[in-house]
């Protein structure tokens, strides 16, 4: 069960990059979509609560 959570904080750090260079790019126009950047709001927070989950999991293994 460790491992399996370990792997998935390589796969949370891909699906931050994923956001911050989806970000960067939806900065680069001129007007920048709202609701994009709501989404992609979304999806920060989604990652987080998932970190926080797996990181709490961890805890109570060890």
């Amino acid at each position: 069960m460790k491992g399996s959570l370990l792997l998935t904080s390589t796969d949370f750090d891909k699906i931050a990059k994923a956001i911050t260079n989806t970000y960067e790019l939806i900065r680069l126009d001129e007007q920048p979509s709202e609701t994009a950047l709501e989404m992609l709001k979304e999806a920060e927070i989604s990652l987080n609560e998932a970190k926080s989950y797996v990181l709490t999991k961890l805890q109570s293994i060890s």
